[in-house]
């Protein structure tokens, strides 16, 4: 077992509100509710700190919005949202790694479960039990994230060149 590059330092849950659905019966199996009969949203947001060239530390948050797309076909309304500081150690040994990318991505599976989680022990104490949401991944998350905007620094050739030249002499 290995230490993941990536940290989850800590998180937070910033809402949580669990709507029992009136009239809902469940099918009598004994499988969870299926999430496929809901409107299942996420909006996720990052951002690092303004003074880091070259962040490492991400603040990621994640909401989750499941409401039923009719009546009586799922539980509950559930709608949950969660913070969290997430840390990359260390880079991966791969051509053009993307730590923004790799935070993000990875970032958001680990609150997920997080919420998974919460969700499932939460609904299990409700009138109509226990909803579990599906596993997902955030793949594809990073085509509908915006750029972290980083300050880049331009060194000039001119200045490099005259600090090289002071140190040989």
């Amino acid at each position: 077992m290995k230490q993941s590059p990536l940290i989850l330092n800590n998180y937070q849950l910033l809402e949580i509100t669990v709507i029992p659905e009136d009239g809902y019966v469940s099918n009598g199996l004994d499988d969870y509710p299926d999430i496929a009969n809901t409107e299942f949203t996420s909006n996720i947001a990052v951002g690092a700190a303004e003074d880091e060239e070259d962040p490492r530390d991400y603040l990621l948050s994640l909401k989750l919005r499941i409401k039923p797309r009719e009546k009586n076909i799922f539980p509950y309304f559930i709608e949950v949202a969660i913070q969290g500081h997430i840390t990359v150690v260390h880079d991966l040994p791969v051509e053009n790694f993307d730590r923004e990318n790799f935070a993000v991505v990875n970032g958001s599976a680990l609150l997920y479960g997080a919420l998974r989680d919460t969700i499932l022990a939460l609904t299990g104490r409700f009138i109509h039990g226990e909803v579990m949401l599906p596993t997902v991944n955030f793949l594809d998350l990073k085509k509908t994230q915006p750029a972290i905007k980083k300050k880049t620094r331009v060194i000039k050739k001119k200045s490099v060149k005259k600090k090289a030249a002071k140190k040989n002499s």
